[in-house]
């Protein structure tokens, strides 16, 4: 199951995406998607709807943020990120890049 929020921007509204590719809209089961529905309860409640019943939003309407309230959605997952993200700890010093009084020990492990 994947949720979603659909509609002009500021007035989106809840909906998920069926099996068949269509958009169905949630609006008159959950006030939004965030908080309690994204709660262990709420996604088993939502699990246990028919989604073929829900009404199919229209073709080519807006996709808005996935989740209500937020402007940013933070992952708790960092290591889906380490092949792309270099630390600066994780590259070697170079001598030329060091500048007086700098403590880093430049011999080799």
């Amino acid at each position: 199951m994947k949720l979603l929020r659909h509609g002009a921007h500021g007035a989106e509204k809840p909906g998920l995406l069926h099996s068949d590719g269509t958009v169905r809209d949630l609006t008159g089961l959950v006030p939004d998607i965030g908080g309690a529905v994204l709660s262990d309860a709420g996604v088993a409640m939502l699990r246990g709807i028919d989604a073929g019943t829900l009404p199919v939003v229209a073709t080519g309407t807006r996709l808005g943020p996935c989740v209500a309230g937020h402007r940013q959605v933070h992952l708790h997952r960092p290591e889906l990120f380490r092949p792309c993200r270099r630390n600066r700890r994780d590259r070697p010093a170079r001598a030329d890049h060091l500048h007086e009084g700098d403590q880093r020990d430049l011999r080799p492990e």
